[in-house]
């Protein structure tokens, strides 16, 4: 086998490093293979095949995949420039005007009517803290006929 030792230009891109590695890969490969015409038969050779093979394979899928995302990016702000401009298009500056008042606006408060009975709260039912209440003080208000054991 043998080595070809290229030196890395200076200042490369990211598009010409992935096209750099990605032509070594090639190289490795073809020199492995034979130029693709057999399979190693010693077992590192096979599983440094493998291994190019797979990142050939993973840079391949990684810029279909970018080159897809840049098309739904594209896509969605076509989308959103046609919203906004039909929104602009309803017409009287309804897109332009805020949406929250400076001011508040009174409004009547809801009242029920007296058909409707008070109800009847219990004890700490709008009470904003909960009570705290251990398993001890639970036992006796649930059950006072039990007795608890004390700890000593």
């Amino acid at each position: 086998m043998t080595t070809e030792t290229e030196v890395v230009p200076a200042g490369m891109t990211d598009e010409g490093t992935l096209n750099f590695t990605q032509s070594m890969r090639v190289k490795m490969v073809n020199s492995i293979t034979a130029d693709g015409k057999s399979i190693p038969s010693d077992p590192k050779d096979r599983m440094t095949l493998l291994k190019a093979l797979g990142d050939m394979d993973h840079q391949a899928l990684s810029k279909q995949k970018l080159a897809q995302d840049k098309d739904m990016g594209t896509a969605a702000q076509k989308v959103t420039q046609e919203i906004a401009q039909f929104v602009m298009s309803l017409g009287n500056g309804l897109a332009q005007r805020p949406m929250i008042s400076e001011t508040p606006i009174e409004k009547p408060r809801p009242q029920l009517p007296d058909s409707v009975p008070r109800p009847k709260l219990v004890d700490g039912e709008t009470d904003i803290v909960a009570p705290q209440e251990n398993f001890d003080s639970f036992t006796r208000r649930m059950n006072p006929d039990i007795p608890v054991p004390t700890q000593h």
